[in-house]
């Protein structure tokens, strides 16, 4: 079995995909929380869990901003004028967002064995495989033009 952090930095490199670092997953679980902040009150938040530099927070902010995660916006806060971030889509979407974009990129790259490890992770659950097999059923009835 090859080691996790290799598979980790090949997906990335190979399959582009951009998945959230303990940073980022950190700052939008607050923001997710808590629908806007600017960055001190987020960088207060992190500040009781760990040592960490406002500018790393700054510097990840602007990063989840660039990626388009964040909608930014001048705002006042306790240390004058500052940013205040607000998520672009829920946590729910966010998730959705990532599974599709992931899953494109595998079918794209390793398509026989990503059907294959689908349906047998699926199989395990009868409920699961269950509904896998009714939204197949959906797709192609609506492909056919026909009520399920």
């Amino acid at each position: 079995m090859p080691d996790k952090n290799w598979m980790r930095s090949t997906i990335r490199k190979t399959a582009t995909l951009s998945i959230l670092g303990p940073l980022e997953t950190r700052i939008m679980e607050i923001l997710w929380k808590r629908s806007e902040a600017s960055t001190g009150e987020v960088y207060d938040e992190l500040r009781k869990d760990r040592d960490i530099a406002l500018t790393t927070v700054s510097g990840t902010f602007n990063r989840l901003y660039e990626n388009g995660l964040l909608h930014r916006e001048v705002g006042k806060g306790r240390r004058g004028l500052s940013y205040i971030y607000r998520p672009k889509m829920d946590e729910t979407k966010f998730k959705q967002f990532i599974a599709e974009k992931i899953t494109r990129q595998l079918l794209k790259e390793y398509e026989a064995p990503t059907v294959s490890t689908l349906i047998s992770t699926l199989a395990a659950d009868p409920d699961k495989l269950e509904e896998l097999r009714k939204k197949i059923e959906e797709l192609s009835a609506k492909k056919k033009g026909r009520k399920p």
